[in-house]
């Protein structure tokens, strides 16, 4: 995944806005984690990053529009999605003189010279992953397709017999008795 680097060196007490208005920061993330769905327009991301105590508080906001299969038909889901989160982010004290991650924050590093760097994409990217719906459905009556056949039932029923699964073919015959 693209990732975005912002540093924290010089933030103010009352903090700072950030924004991701970059598409191939959402297009390389659906590349990345194989994700089956696509972006009809840019997902939009605004960050707000404050200096606490020990560390950084993170309060963002996601937003944008997925369009991924129908779990029942296969057609074009659109789902909407918009999505509100809080990190903070654990500052821990760097060896002089070194650059390295912190092991608690993927998203934190801490630069030669003690400078905090906070990765926003990663942030904002799994919130993204998170805000992807389980199972979409094109719309709440979707009839799916036909198990025999394929053909997709919202368009039109089908004439073929229907096959039956020839594992419950013993209980064809069965009658309940109330």
């Amino acid at each position: 995944m693209k990732s975005s680097w912002a540093s924290l060196v010089d933030l103010p007490p009352q903090g700072a806005d950030f924004a991701i208005e970059d598409a191939t920061v959402w297009n390389s993330l659906i590349e990345e984690f194989r994700l089956d769905c696509r972006l009809p327009q840019n997902p939009e991301a605004r960050l707000h990053v404050q200096p606490v105590e020990d560390g950084f508080l993170v309060r963002g906001r996601i937003a944008g529009v997925f369009a991924l299969p129908c779990s029942r038909c296969a057609e074009d889901a659109i789902a909407p999605f918009e999505e509100r989160f809080e990190h903070f982010v654990a500052l821990q004290p760097a060896e002089k003189g070194e650059e390295k991650e912190q092991e608690e924050e993927p998203h934190l590093r801490i630069l030669a010279g003690g400078v905090p760097e906070l990765n926003l994409t990663g942030l904002c990217g799994e919130e993204f992953v998170l805000a992807l719906p389980v199972k979409a459905l094109c719309a709440p009556d979707c009839k799916g397709l036909c198990p025999a056949c394929g053909m997709n039932l919202n368009e039109a029923s089908c004439n073929c017999a229907g096959t039956a699964d020839p594992r419950l073919a013993g209980l064809r015959g069965l009658k309940i008795q109330s």
